[in-house]
């Protein structure tokens, strides 16, 4: 079912950021994604405890895109100085 492809695809993001930590930003991308589907689909099916997790991861790779975006922008800030 979708569900377990989605946490397979989390488990091989997981592995890949492991191999090349350069890939973060894409790995957030796609986890982001992966958590905003799986809410979904457990909010449809009646999985609480899916949906629930999938919303924390979610919001945790919101929070740290966010966190990067604007460590990046400093960093451009601080470059114009």
């Amino acid at each position: 079912d979708s569900v377990s492809l989605e946490i397979t695809e989390l488990v091989q993001l997981a592995m890949d950021l492991e191999d090349d930590p350069s890939t973060a930003e894409l790995v957030l991308k796609k986890a982001r994604r992966i958590g905003h589907d799986l809410r979904g689909q457990g909010a449809t099916y009646g999985y609480d405890l899916i949906s629930d997790v999938a919303s924390s991861l979610y919001r945790y790779t919101e929070c740290i895109s966010s966190f990067t975006k604007l460590q990046r922008l400093r960093h451009t800030d601080d470059m114009g100085r």
